[in-house]
């Protein structure tokens, strides 16, 4: 019983040090798509409220001394709505998409739980027929 204890424990501890760099694994993938993702999206935003921004004053000053400017500033109002709105769309889908972080430590997970169990089991089982034993 000692002995298979003892495997047990073997097997056990094995699976933690391979669980260790699973862990690494998965988190050095996480960092690399964060970093990626939040650099893009910095540098995105900051492009397009700019190019907004200019394209917003250039329509402004157009318009100015015309009979057009509340037209003209109402339409930008209502163009970026559509866009803020398919903005909004477009990362909503992006979030559905997105990687499952930790997707490989969980699956070795479920599956070292089940040998893990497979074996307690078995340990449970026979230490009842040693016991049935005369």
């Amino acid at each position: 019983m000692l002995e298979r204890l003892l495997a047990i424990a073997t097997v056990v501890v094995r699976q933690l040090g391979a669980y260790t760099v699973l862990l690494e694994t998965d988190f050095a993938v996480a960092r690399r798509v964060v970093i990626h993702q939040l650099w893009a999206g910095v540098i995105l935003a900051a492009a397009a409220v700019l190019a907004a921004l200019l394209l917003c004053v250039w329509v402004i000053a157009m318009t100015w001394d015309g009979p057009y400017r509340s037209s003209a500033i109402a339409l930008l109002a209502a163009v970026w709505m559509v866009v803020a709105t398919g903005a909004w769309m477009r990362l909503r889908a992006c979030a559905q998409r997105a990687p499952v972080l930790m997707d490989l430590t969980a699956r070795a997970w479920e599956q070292d739980r089940r040998v893990l169990h497979e074996l307690i089991h078995r340990h449970v089982g026979n230490r009842g027929e040693e016991a049935d034993r005369p």
